[in-house]
């Protein structure tokens, strides 16, 4: 499965509230809800849970699995020019190779 990685839930948190992320919650019958950050508030006033974090104002549980909604950029993945990554590249056959 590509693109799962781990991350720390205040980094989720800022993504969901900056509208970069939706938290993904199994609603028990194989189901799957999606939040926004105002849903997800009013989610956690609702149903409060032990894994939450306290701001001024409020708690909001923190999100176990999040989906982007907004990625800006892929990482960049840096090739080196070499003989074996041109070959690799044409499948093992010289340049010249089919031409008179």
């Amino acid at each position: 499965m590509a693109g799962r990685q781990c991350l720390h839930g205040g980094r989720a948190l800022t993504l969901l509230f900056e509208g970069h992320a939706h938290v993904v919650l199994n609603d028990g019958s194989g189901s799957f809800e999606t939040y926004n950050f105002s849903e997800w508030h009013d989610f956690s006033r609702q149903k409060p849970h032990p894994e939450s974090v306290g701001t001024v104002s409020f708690r909001i549980r923190v999100p176990r699995v999040i989906l982007l909604v907004v990625f800006d950029r892929l990482p960049k993945k840096e090739v080196k020019f070499t003989r074996h990554n041109i070959f690799e590249r044409d499948k093992n056959t010289a340049s010249t190779a089919g031409r008179l």
